[in-house]
C-alpha cells in the first residue's frame, strides 16, 4: 500500500503551519472515520470532523500544565478513506497506513470511528515493538467471538487483538455477557471492572502491570454518560473527567505511551459540548505526552 502524506488544512486545533508540519512534529493526528459494524448509537463516522472542528475553540494554554503545549508540534493527517464494506479488509488497509507513521518514528494519535479500527492498530505496532501492553479502557469486555456474523467488528475487537497479541489489560468494564465473562475466567485475561477499581483504589495496581511500552485504546464510553453522552452504547456509573485524566497522567508519567486510538463518539446534532469535551480530553493527554516525554 503506497502512502502519501497529506497534511489536513483542517487541522487539530487550527494550529499555523509551524506548529503542524508533518516533519517537525513528534505527534500526528490520525483521523480514521471507520463506520461499518455499529450496532446501536451510529455516526462513528462523524466523529473526526466534529472533534476537530470542536478543537479550533480551545485555548492553546493549559493552565494544569503552565505551557501553550501544542506549539511543540502536533500534525494532523487527512482523513483516511477506503471502499470496502468488510472489517477484516479494513483492518489490513489500516494497519499498513498505521505501519507507515511508525516507520516515520511517529506517535499516532488516532481519532476514530468504531472500536474495529484497533484491531489494525494493534496489527500495525505488533510488527514495530517487540514489547508492549495494550491498555483497553472501556465500558466493555468486547470479547464476542463474533456479533452480528461479524467476527472482526466493534463488539468483538478484544477478542481479535488477543489473538494477535497477548499482552492485553482491560479496564473500566461494567457490562458483559456470560459467554464473556467465561472467556475471561478460561483464559485468564486481565481484566478489571469498574466496580472493584473504585472499591480496592487499584488505579496504581494497574499501571504497575503494564510493561514500558504501552498502547491505549480508549473508547469514550469509559466516561460515564454525564461527561459524554455521544457515544454508540452508553453505560451508566462510568468514570469522570478528573480521575480519567489523573490515572492518565500517572500512566504517561511512568510509561512509554506508543501510540493512542480514540473511538466510539458519535456525535449528537446540536449537543457541542460533547464534541468540545472530547476534543479537549484529547489535547490534554497529548499535553501529559509532551509533558513527560520517554
Amino acid at each position: 500500500m503506497g502512502i502519501k502524506v497529506r497534511q489536513s488544512k483542517n487541522n487539530f486545533l487550527g494550529l499555523p503551519e509551524e506548529y503542524s508540519n508533518f516533519d517537525n512534529s513528534k505527534i500526528v493526528i490520525l483521523p480514521i472515520p471507520l463506520e461499518i459494524s455499529t450496532s446501536y448509537g451510529v455516526g462513528t463516522r462523524y466523529a473526526p470532523s466534529k472533534i476537530i472542528e470542536a478543537s479550533h475553540q480551545l485555548e492553546f494554554y493549559d493552565i494544569e500544565i503552565g505551557r501553550e503545549i501544542c506549539f511543540e508540534g502536533i500534525a494532523t493527517i487527512e482523513e483516511f478513506t477506503t471502499n470496502t464494506n468488510d472489517n477484516k479488509k479494513a483492518a489490513n488497509e489500516i494497519s499498513s497506513y498505521v505501519q507507515f507513521f511508525l516507520k516515520n518514528k511517529k506517535i499516532p494519535i488516532i481519532i476514530g470511528g468504531e472500536h474495529s479500527i484497533s484491531i489494525s492498530t494493534v496489527m500495525a505496532f505488533s510488527q514495530y515493538f517487540k514489547e508492549f501492553t495494550v491498555l483497553h479502557m472501556d465500558a466493555h469486555c468486547d470479547l464476542y467471538d463474533s456479533y452480528q456474523n461479524n467476527p472482526y467488528g466493534h463488539a468483538s475487537v478484544l477478542r481479535r487483538i488477543y489473538e494477535i497479541h497477548k499482552d492485553v489489560v482491560s479496564m473500566g468494564i461494567r457490562t458483559a455477557t456470560k459467554e464473556e465473562v467465561d472467556f475471561v475466567k478460561e483464559n485468564k485475561l486481565m481484566i478489571f471492572y469498574a466496580s472493584e477499581i473504585r472499591e480496592k483504589k487499584l488505579w496504581n495496581n494497574i499501571i504497575d502491570m503494564l510493561c514500558d511500552n504501552v498502547f491505549i485504546t480508549f473508547d469514550f464510553d469509559f466516561f460515564d454518560p454525564s461527561v459524554i453522552p455521544a457515544v454508540g452504547t452508553p453505560e451508566p456509573d462510568g468514570f469522570l473527567w478528573n480521575e480519567t485524566l489523573s490515572f492518565l497522567k500517572n500512566l504517561i508519567k511512568r510509561k512509554n505511551v506508543i501510540g493512542i486510538d480514540f473511538v466510539e463518539f458519535s456525535p449528537i446534532s446540536g449537543q457541542f459540548f460533547s464534541d468540545y469535551i472530547a476534543a479537549k480530553f484529547i489535547y490534554k493527554i497529548i499535553g501529559y505526552m509532551y509533558l513527560y516525554p520517554k
